[in-house]
């Protein structure tokens, strides 16, 4: 998981471009959060003291419920 930049471009709408990889954003990215500041999109917080962890796991699972989430419009 990573974040990508978006701008509103009259008569196109809003494009993302994905500077990690050098790609316009498209259908194979999926939008989990989004925020004007970093924190505001975090997808888990909180703080751990102790020992013996060194690494941290994240899963993501999407089904589609209906032809309806199915379609998303970009321009909108």
């Amino acid at each position: 998981m990573h974040a990508w930049a978006e701008v509103y471009l009259p008569g196109a709408g809003w494009r993302g471009f994905d500077p990690s990889r050098g790609l316009s954003v498209n259908d194979d990215y999926i939008a989990v959060a989004a925020g004007q500041l970093s924190q505001d999109a975090a997808p888990t917080f909180g703080s751990f003291r102790g020992e013996g962890v060194s690494s941290m796991d994240a899963e993501i699972s999407i089904s589609v419920l209906d032809n309806k989430t199915a379609t998303f419009d970009q321009a909108n």
